[in-house]
């Protein structure tokens, strides 16, 4: 069978990963930050990350694209977050309304110099926000229903579409399935077509046209096998350790970058 590389294509779609815990779902998010960052500039995309699972993404901390890392007991800065999220997004409308601009990527196109970044917001175990952050949902919805088009874009990790509300669940409409705890959950996600899942990391489903794809999540960086061989603590130390030398260099290559260039922090 042919294959093809995995995309994720969130100027379609905010994106939601869904998989029982230990199969993968953070690590995505960790191969699509990585990804992102390692093409673009930290003036060409900003990230901000509410990790409410197990911290794994923290590794991005010096990650010049990164303007905050938020975890799920400091209100005050989720609350911030939201907010200058909202405030991000009224300001984008009210300028690309007066240039005429279609989306942020049309406006950039045609204004090189007054270029503004995407923002990316990932995150970590949506259900342990619903739970915490109740109150917010309102607002998160709100911005998610109309960011897309200017250049504000969500990636989120749940244990199963239950773990969204309804309208939430239809705004992510880039959905990947890994192997899930209740299989008939797959025909909300990916459509017809899905079949059981072998216990492999990563492994999962993606709907393509009618019908669900199989596909096979990359970790972020690899490294040469007898680097490998000789990394301390197993794959998951050897992932991290990867991971934290790319943000070095990319923090490195980034220096210079002028300070209304970088992510507000929170």
């Amino acid at each position: 069978a042919e294959q093809f590389p995995l995309q994720v294509d969130l100027r379609r779609g905010h994106a939601a990963v869904f998989g029982a815990s230990g199969w993968g779902k953070t690590t995505f998010l960790r191969t699509l930050l990585a990804s992102l960052a390692a093409v673009h500039s930290p003036a060409e995309m900003h990230a901000y990350i509410l990790d409410f699972g197990g911290r794994q993404l923290s590794v991005f901390r010096d990650l010049p694209h990164i303007g905050a890392i938020i975890h799920a007991d400091e209100e005050e800065r989720v609350v911030r977050l939201m907010r200058m999220l909202d405030t991000l997004l009224e300001s984008r409308k009210t300028l690309l309304s007066d240039a005429g601009a279609d989306d942020l990527y049309a406006f950039n196109a045609a204004n090189p110099g007054r270029a503004m970044p995407a923002v990316l917001v990932l995150v970590d175990n949506f259900a342990e926000f619903r739970e915490a952050y109740e109150g917010l949902l309102p607002m998160l919805t709100s911005i998610a229903r109309e960011s897309r088009a200017y250049g504000i874009h969500f990636a989120i990790t749940a244990d199963s579409p239950g773990a969204l509300t309804g309208k939430l669940f239809n705004l992510f409409t880039e959905r990947f399935a890994l192997k899930l705890s209740d299989p008939t959950d797959y025909l909300a996600i990916v459509g017809r077509g899905a079949r059981a899942i072998d216990d492999i990391p990563g492994r999962g489903y993606v709907q393509a046209g009618r019908r669900a794809l199989a596909f096979q999540a990359a970790l972020p960086l690899s490294m040469p096998a007898e680097s490998a061989a000789a990394t301390d603590g197993g794959e998951g130390a050897e992932d991290t350790q990867n991971l934290t030398r790319l943000v070095h260099t990319l923090a490195s290559v980034a220096t210079n970058l002028p300070e209304a260039r970088r992510p507000m922090p929170i």
